[in-house]
């Protein structure tokens, strides 16, 4: 047994040490902070004993091994299962014999419920920030970020429940300061995209409130500076024209007057594959861009 486990596994160079401490299933290694994609580059204090590049399996796995993340994912994990145990006892012990009534028994369920909700997010951040595509660890990220908001309005709920408890406060009442708190954020952009320095957004609010995004959107920081291009009809992102008619979105190829449509030429000294996937390759741009059949032609 010993030997199978010896051969699932192995030490791995890390750091400063010689080898890192610990046993790590075959197709996990530990890297530094030097090492790691550019996205979990979050705390240049913490050197050694990060998970990176694994696809969503060995995120998983990795959840019996020692990292530097290991403490964040335990600990939400028990926080989840504390709270998934305080709810049952609650439910079945606790409330019963005070005599509850119903709307107690409602809030105590939404308070513990949101509470497990940010506790598993949090866990599923920990577990899959180090997920080989970046666009999968911000998802977990933006996940983890809506779970905290769950755990607060969790408090919320119950905060002002029990805080007008002895004024027998309708519950309906409470349902609608609940409604107001998840509706009264800034307004936002209907869709949100990004592609290094450009933004792509839609604006549903009015042309003076999205003046105001802008402005606030640069206040931010002062190195950020952005450029507004707005219209009702036609904006240009990266190489798409993105034209609204009649209610409806079409895409279309956008060429910037700087294009020199410099390809490969074809006596060029490259692999014969690289130059005649050039052909394929724009055919398939055309392709995915064009949402209107006559301008692949």
């Amino acid at each position: 047994m010993h030997q199978k486990l010896l051969k699932s596994a192995h030490y791995i160079e890390l750091g400063s040490y010689q080898y890192w401490p610990v046993l790590v299933p075959r197709g996990i290694r530990l890297y530094t902070y030097e090492q790691i994609p550019v996205f979990l580059k979050d705390n240049p204090y913490i050197t050694d004993g990060y998970r990176a590049y694994l696809p969503s399996r060995l995120c998983l796995k990795s959840l019996f091994i020692l990292s530097n993340e290991t403490v964040n994912i335990w600990s939400h994990l028990l926080g989840f299962f504390l709270f998934f145990t305080l709810g049952i006892y609650d439910m079945t012990s606790v409330l019963p014999s005070a005599s509850a009534s119903r709307e107690d028994f409602v809030i105590c369920s939404i308070c513990l419920f949101c509470f497990q909700v940010c506790m598993l997010c949090s866990v599923g951040y920990h577990l899959f920030c180090c997920h080989r595509s970046e666009k999968t660890s911000r998802r977990w990220m933006a996940l983890d970020y809506a779970g905290i908001s769950i755990g607060i309005l969790g408090c919320y709920v119950s905060g002002v429940f029990y805080a007008f408890y002895c004024n027998n406060v309708s519950f309906t009442y409470i349902t609608l300061c609940a409604f107001y708190a998840i509706n009264s954020r800034p307004l936002t952009p209907l869709l949100y995209l990004r592609y290094i320095d450009d933004i792509f957004i839609i604006w549903t609010h009015g042309k003076e409130t999205l003046e105001e995004f802008h402005h606030d959107f640069n206040s931010f920081h002062p190195t950020i500076n952005l450029s507004l291009d707005q219209s009702t009809r036609e904006v240009h992102f990266l190489d798409t024209t993105v034209q609204l008619s009649d209610g409806h979105i079409n895409n279309t190829l956008y060429r910037k007057p700087t294009d020199r449509y410099a390809y490969l030429h074809a006596s060029s000294f490259h692999p014969g594959h690289t130059t005649r996937s050039i052909v394929y390759s724009q055919a398939l741009r055309y392709n995915r861009i064009c949402s209107n059949p006559s301008d692949r032609d």
